[in-house]
């Protein structure tokens, strides 16, 4: 009877000493799965840094290539946190002028003017990246004002009591303008020629193998 205790009891000590050595493995590869969500996510973030550092580092360049996450990434961070950053700074400081009656916010005039050059030359070095002329994106400079003339463009034409010809034509070249400038920007949401093209070398694997574009 007492050996049978004996071997009951070490058969007890060993599958607790299974058990624990399982538990402690799971734990082991939660662990270790962690770490590498943990490494994933840093690198992303650098990544994602890298990305925009370039995009101001080069805002003059106009030359070269810029893949679709160079233009996007910056771009869509702007859309998303620049108008929560101009409302909260209005809410702090906020900075007008009076024109004809009427105040307008200086500070989004600012951001957005600085914005507007590594905007415009990154849009056009996407362009290249399709092997497309960068000329195109001209076009999305005068945006505002080609949306401005599509906007009117049902007024000048509904003028029966004293019809403009020079504002129906005026309209009418703003709306064109307005809708190559969003043929463009949708152009930009291609994706870029394999290897190089007449614009250079593929930017993202040339610029990771030297510190600088050509």
């Amino acid at each position: 009877m007492r050996n049978f205790e004996v071997v009951a009891l070490k058969m007890d000590l060993s599958a607790t000493t299974d058990n624990y050595q399982q538990q402690h493995t799971t734990t082991k590869y939660e662990m270790s799965d962690f770490l590498k969500l943990l490494r994933y996510l840093i690198g992303v973030i650098k990544e994602i840094g890298l990305i925009y550092l370039e995009f101001w580092k080069y805002a003059f360049k106009i030359t070269g290539r810029a893949t679709w996450v160079d233009y996007w990434g910056p771009v869509g961070l702007h859309y998303i946190f620049i108008p929560r950053l101009l409302k909260y700074l209005d809410s702090i400081m906020p900075l007008t002028i009076k024109i004809n009656d009427t105040h307008f916010n200086v500070i989004p005039c600012i951001v957005w003017l600085i914005l507007m050059v590594p905007t415009f030359t990154c849009g056009l070095r996407r362009l290249h990246d399709m092997d497309y002329r960068g000329f195109w994106n001209v076009f999305t400079l005068i945006f505002p004002l080609s949306l401005a003339g599509f906007n009117l463009f049902p007024i000048g034409i509904s003028n029966d009591q004293n019809p403009s010809i020079l504002g129906v034509i005026g309209t009418l070249i703003f709306g064109v303008l307005s809708f190559l400038c969003i043929v463009v920007t949708f152009a930009k949401l291609g994706i870029g020629t394999r290897g190089p093209n007449r614009y250079g070398p593929a930017y993202r694997d040339y610029n990771h193998s030297q510190t600088n574009i050509q």
